[in-house]
């Protein structure tokens, strides 16, 4: 696993260096939201999304210099999601990717001022004249992906899911589990391949195996996590433990138990896998990624 995380070590320094181009510079004004922009959407995180667009891209033949804007973008949006899901009205967490989250370095206001600007800064990226070097109709394609991905029926909605099944308002049930998981967390994921499949413009068939490929690993990224907030170590995922029991939430290890969510979680792998094996050699690095998921204890 070394070579992964040397390729996640030279993605991540390059998504950082465009994120810092992207971003309003932290001494501009309001410089308080800057900063607090800043803090939160380069910290430590794996940039796990980025990476996926830009190896989805690079695999499919596209040009990974070309789709640096498209990557920064989507991790805003993954940071915007972060912040507002840590705030007190939410899951009420005081530690993200090994730090203090947004809300307790800046307060509750300003987070949630944060989240909202980097959404929209994320599309700010993606429209852009200077950004489109793909042209326009692929970035019309890429702001579709991305707004529906975070919308009512993505991000947005599975959150609200998430916390209707958390006040016991919803049926703790394979169903409303599912809808939580692949909005909440799926949706982000299916987002970043397809983008990295459009920027590199394969053909309707190619980009329909992409997406099955990234909803079986969505649902495998967040069984993870949920298997993980049981079994990880805090120090490691750089989040604190054991929130799922404490807030009462609907996760695979709650509905089907630990066992067979690891069973679902690795099947559910397995399945992401044999979608890209139209790859060929040049999806090695992808299948090493799609594997790294699975196998992760942070």
């Amino acid at each position: 696993m070394k070579d992964l995380r040397d390729v996640f070590l030279n993605y991540k320094g390059i998504v950082d260096q465009e994120i810092n181009k992207q971003l309003p510079p932290a001494s501009s004004d309001p410089v308080i939201l800057h900063q607090a922009m800043r803090y939160s959407v380069l910290s430590n995180g794996k940039r796990l999304r980025p990476i996926l667009l830009l190896e989805t891209c690079r695999a499919l033949g596209g040009n990974i210099e070309d789709a640096l804007p498209a990557a920064a973008a989507i991790e805003c949006v993954h940071s915007f999601s972060l912040i507002h899901d840590d705030l007190p009205m939410m899951d009420d967490d005081d530690l993200r990717r090994g730090i203090p989250t947004c809300h307790k370095m800046y307060g509750e206001a300003i987070a949630l001022l944060a989240g909202d600007a980097l959404l929209g800064q994320a599309f700010t990226i993606l429209t852009a004249p200077p950004n489109q070097k793909w042209g326009a109709t692929a970035a019309r394609l890429l702001v579709f992906e991305l707004a529906q991905a975070v919308g009512s029926q993505g991000l947005c909605g599975g959150q609200t899911v998430d916390i209707l099944a958390e006040r016991g308002i919803l049926k703790h049930d394979a169903q409303h589990l599912n809808m939580i998981h692949e909005r909440k967390t799926g949706a982000l994921l299916v987002a970043a391949m397809r983008m990295g499949a459009i920027l590199a413009d394969v053909s309707p068939e190619h980009l329909e195996l992409i997406s099955q490929a990234a909803f079986n690993l969505g649902l495998a990224f967040q069984i993870k996590d949920d298997i993980l907030d049981i079994l990880g170590d805090s120090r490691k995922l750089g989040k604190n433990t054991k929130r799922d029991l404490e807030l009462g939430k609907l996760t695979y290890p709650a509905l089907y138990g630990l066992a067979q969510s690891q069973q679902i979680c690795a099947d559910l792998s397995d399945n992401a896998l044999a979608n890209i094996e139209f790859l060929g050699k040049e999806g090695d690095r992808l299948r090493q990624i799609f594997t790294f998921i699975v196998a992760r204890d942070y």
